[in-house]
């Protein structure tokens, strides 16, 4: 303090805030996880029942966006994708390509193909999984990176 200054009373806040995952995972990320896990479901389908397929798909697809809109509802409108925007948008593509993937393999089966079309719903068993949980792992390393600068 320099001479001939004031002298003033000044107070120090802080404010610590926390996010309890917990509240996140049981709310957000569980059953979005679920129903894209039984979107999956369909690669179990048999080829020829498309229509079985497409229920499954459809229905979780409509499912999402439902719980999106939901959620929606508790979340502040920002002007940028947030950790959870990334992952509603994995979860739209997931499973709108395994709905995609139902089309093709009932194609194969159509023309005759029906050994390749059970390859590729094998196939779909594990890729599909895996491709989720390596854009999950994309999704949250670009967005907390994002987040640190």
């Amino acid at each position: 303090m320099e001479p001939g200054h004031p002298k003033y009373d000044y107070a120090t806040f802080a404010v610590h805030a926390r996010r309890h995952v917990s509240f996140h995972v049981a709310r957000f990320f569980l059953p979005l996880l679920l129903i894209v896990v039984i979107a999956f479901g369909q690669f179990w389908i048999d080829p020829e029942d498309l229509n079985s397929q497409l229920t499954v798909g459809i229905t979780c697809l409509l499912a999402v966006i439902a719980l999106q809109f939901a959620e929606g509802s508790n979340l502040p409108d920002v002007a940028y994708l947030t950790f959870a925007d990334r992952v509603y948008v994995l979860s739209y593509v997931a499973i709108t390509a395994s709905i995609l993937e139902a089309y093709y393999t009932n194609a194969l089966v159509r023309v005759g193909k029906r050994d390749l079309a059970l390859r590729v719903d094998r196939a779909s068993r594990g890729l599909f999984p895996l491709g989720v949980a390596l854009g999950v792992v994309a999704a949250t390393i670009v967005s907390f990176s994002l987040s640190s600068t």
